[in-house]
């Protein structure tokens, strides 16, 4: 299932932070998927969301939750 790979891809990846589209590419699921996973993954607490912009465009990008807070 997604949930676990993109919960694994982010761990082995540290606090460095990943769009959708970026999870997606590096794993082989699509946009739609990487998505709901996340989604499941933000109300479990085990993943945290940092909104970037690209131009007028909001971008978010997860990173799996440390016990360090995000700054």
């Amino acid at each position: 299932m997604g949930v676990e790979n993109i919960y694994e891809f982010l761990k082995k990846n540290g606090g460095n932070f990943f769009s959708t589209v970026e999870i997606s590419k590096a794993i082989g699921l699509s946009d739609g998927s990487v998505s709901r996973a996340l989604r499941i993954l933000k109300k479990r607490k085990e993943v945290v969301c940092k909104d970037t912009y690209a131009g007028q465009a909001r971008v978010p990008r997860y990173a799996v939750r440390t016990t360090e807070p995000f700054v």
